[in-house]
């Protein structure tokens, strides 16, 4: 039981701790590109998309090199924008 209590007590620290500290763990991306599709040398342009609830969210296009070549969607997760990828 006591081993019950206490793993109960450290699950509530860590959801209080969250809690508090919720606003830290929102992604926050760098202001500026680090680099452009342009560095590596490919034709490119940006696309501002709407999401259903009213967020922008930027997207890059970069044109397949032939016809019948499959698409890709890369998503990046939470660490950097798409200017840390170009590499």
């Amino acid at each position: 039981m006591k081993i019950l209590l206490v793993g109960a007590g450290i699950y509530a620290v860590l959801l209080v701790t969250a809690l508090v500290f919720q606003r830290r763990l929102i992604y926050f991306p760098f202001p500026a590109y680090k680099s452009t599709p342009d560095s590596a040398g490919l034709p490119w342009t940006e696309k501002m998309l709407a999401a259903a609830d009213g967020i922008q969210v930027c997207a890059w296009h970069i044109p397949a090199e032939g016809a019948g070549s499959p698409a890709v969607i890369y998503l990046h997760g939470n660490h950097e924008n798409l200017g840390g990828l170009v590499p």
